[in-house]
């Protein structure tokens, strides 16, 4: 593909959420390159992705993009780096023939069509700690702070795939240009969503939540990072009970999300009868 993975940068990520995952739930997933763009050396690639349910209901629709870089000279020591420490996830002998493969035509369109996404999101009630005749535009969330260790990074590689030396070595962070081990992107929008729903009271109420990623969390191999998080109303729509967040997020000073929205759904204020 002529693509090296010190030379991938996730941009954006976006998630649609139709209804809620439930426990039982048997999750399907589908994904779709659905585009290639090329700028120059930079091609800008966009992912989206369904989950749905064992009764084929959609649970989630979401997008990635991503900017690879094709055709760059890389260092030779990172190239080492990657197959030496990485986690590859198979014996050396499958590692031969997965080379053999990569040179054949293994990847071949299906015929899939676009994903489709629902006609509308289900409509449940939802039990938010605020409600939403108590908001307006413009009123700031609590802030929240959370502490990164190179533990915590470990953990999450595990539970995501993300092998990706830059989250665990040094040395790759490196020779990739990073001051140190960096916090991945996608755990960085994790913990936003967890600060939301600390606040919401009720995750069912997120509807959407997007992120565009601009910096990193840096964490030291002797010592915890502190990520903060703030949030604000951005505007309160009547008709649905939904209100539009914007949220921030910081690490050592610098700026983690370009942009982060996410629209959730409020209940109505409790009426006192007498």
């Amino acid at each position: 593909t002529q693509y090296d993975l010190s030379q991938f940068l996730q941009t954006d990520q976006v998630f649609e959420i139709y209804r809620p995952i439930l426990a039982g739930d048997r999750v399907r997933s589908e994904i779709v390159i659905e585009s290639i763009r090329q700028f120059g050396d930079n091609d800008f690639i966009v992912v989206r992705f369904a989950l749905s349910n064992q009764h084929g209901e959609v649970a989630i629709v979401g997008s990635t993009t991503i900017v690879a870089r094709r055709g760059v000279e890389v260092d030779a020591g990172l190239n080492d780096v990657v197959e030496n420490i990485m986690m590859h996830g198979r014996p050396v002998e499958s590692a031969r023939a997965g080379a053999d493969l990569a040179r054949s035509d293994a990847l071949v369109p299906l015929g899939v069509g676009p994903l489709v996404e629902p006609d509308r999101h289900e409509i449940a009630p939802v039990h938010t700690l605020p409600a939403f005749d108590e908001l307006a535009p413009g009123d700031q969330l609590p802030v929240g702070s959370f502490r990164l260790t190179r533990g915590d990074l470990a953990n999450y590689a595990g539970v995501s795939g993300d092998a990706n030396p830059i989250h665990f070595s040094d040395h790759a962070a490196q020779l990739a240009g990073l001051p140190t081990v960096v916090a991945h992107g996608m755990l960085t929008m994790g913990l936003a969503g967890g600060y939301l729903t600390d606040w919401l009271g009720d995750p069912t109420a997120i509807r959407k939540f997007s992120v565009r990623f601009s910096g990193f969390v840096p964490v030291a191999a002797d010592a915890a990072s502190t990520v903060e998080f703030t949030g604000k109303i951005k505007s309160l729509d009547s008709a649905t009970r939904t209100a539009t967040i914007l949220l921030g997020g910081s690490a050592e000073g610098r700026k983690l999300f370009g942009r982060a929205l996410a629209e959730v759904r409020l209940r109505q204020r409790d009426r006192i009868t007498r």
